[in-house]
């Protein structure tokens, strides 16, 4: 499949949950906004506020991304229709690097599980089912982020650390980071 089109649903079962998984649309923009808002909670070193502010950003970015469909989404719902958790990735442009051809590089996002879910296998299925649609659209490599309590996940299914840095250019960001950490 070529990097533009469109794969078909995602229907698979997790382990140990009776979810199913399917694409997410624009109609579940609610739902992943709630569901990235807490994430940001849960992982802590911001305050409300700071979050709240970027939910509004982060809503007028998602959008046209996901009209476009450079950004996807995978909700797994209960059967009683019930969000369960929710992942999304994002086909981000990237350099060239020796070896690849590719011209974008999928980045997996916003994975959250609703904490009475969790140990269920929902988010290492949707990972998978994400990281399927990337192999089926012929890139040779996804990317993401990882909190602490996502290590062991992302781990477990072939995810590696890798030597990216980051450094924050202004004191509020550093103190910022500095304080999140400190609560680690």
């Amino acid at each position: 499949m070529s990097p533009g089109s469109s794969p078909p649903p995602v229907h698979r079962r997790p382990r140990r949950s009776h979810a199913r998984l399917r694409r997410g649309t624009v109609d579940d923009l609610d739902l992943l906004l709630e569901h990235r808002h807490r994430m940001f909670q849960d992982m802590g070193g911001r305050t409300e506020k700071d979050i709240r502010e970027h939910d509004v950003r982060y809503r007028r970015w998602v959008v046209p991304r996901m009209r476009q469909r450079k950004l996807i989404a995978v909700v797994a719902i209960s059967p009683e229709g019930a969000a369960e958790a929710s992942g999304c990735m994002w086909f981000r442009e990237t350099h060239p690097v020796p070896a690849s051809q590719d011209r974008e590089c999928p980045y997996i996002l916003s994975v959250y599980t609703e904490p009475e879910h969790r140990g269920k296998g929902l988010a290492t299925a949707i990972v998978r089912s994400l990281k399927e649609i990337a192999r089926k659209r012929g890139y040779t490599q996804v990317r993401l982020n990882a909190s602490d309590a996502g290590m062991g996940v992302y781990s477990r299914i072939g995810f590696e650390r890798t030597t990216e840095m980051r450094c924050y250019l202004t004191a509020k960001l550093r103190k910022r980071n500095k304080a999140a950490h400190a609560l680690l």
